[in-house]
């Protein structure tokens, strides 16, 4: 996982599938992650979008990095964090120098997307 936000109606996430295949990857993690937070729902049995949400593979450096700040930035747009690191459930602060114990690791971009820089 590269990038994370969790934010009361909606979360974002940033990551390289360890298979190659997305959409397994997703089914895998969506069903662990439904096991977990259905139980505990009151208001609405509805965990994921409608449609499979909004699901995408990401093949550019700049798309890589636009998608990372965007996830970032969320909080501050929605008015509920002055800056990214300040939002206590996202990445940022892991990416920005104040690592937690318990939050998930965040690794680097893929070698092979990096090697992309420089021919795009």
């Amino acid at each position: 996982m590269h990038a994370w936000v969790v934010l009361s109606n909606h979360i974002h996430l940033l990551l390289t599938p360890r298979s190659g295949d997305l959409g397994r990857a997703l089914a895998v993690l969506k069903k662990d992650i439904a096991i977990e937070v259905l139980p505990h729902l009151r208001d609405s049995p509805r965990l994921w979008q409608a449609g499979g949400g909004y699901d995408r593979e990401i093949w550019s450096h700049q798309h890589f990095w636009k998608t990372f700040h965007y996830i970032h930035q969320n909080p501050c747009v929605a008015g509920l964090a002055k800056l990214p690191s300040d939002w206590r459930w996202s990445s940022a602060t892991e990416w920005f120098g104040r690592p937690r114990e318990h939050a998930p690791r965040v690794e680097p971009p893929p070698d092979w997307l990096m090697d992309l820089v420089g021919t795009i």
